[in-house]
């Protein structure tokens, strides 16, 4: 409803209780990783670009998105190169 003043207000969305992360926004894809046998997520490109900082995604970790038939390894899925190219490889043997 619009105020006397005739605006209405920036935004009524509600705001997210204990600071958590807002919805992402419509038409980005939200990825699944399975790690360790578990499902985790879902993520968007920024969630999986943290997860992969963080040494829990690499190329061989198994994804999903809406759309795909069946899970498979992040480093045969042309999209997410971008997120990959940030995850060193492997040390090498001792």
């Amino acid at each position: 409803m619009v105020g006397s003043s005739g605006t209405q207000p920036l935004s009524s969305a509600p705001t997210q209780p204990g600071g958590a992360e807002p919805p992402p926004l419509p038409g980005q894809p939200q990825w699944f990783l399975g790690i360790a046998g578990k499902r985790q997520g879902p993520f968007d490109l920024g969630g999986l670009a943290q997860q992969a900082g963080a040494g829990r995604v690499g190329p061989d970790t198994l994804v999903w998105r809406a759309g795909m038939a069946q899970w498979q390894p992040a480093g045969q899925l042309p999209e997410l190169a971008s997120v990959l190219a940030s995850v060193p490889p492997p040390l090498p043997p001792q």
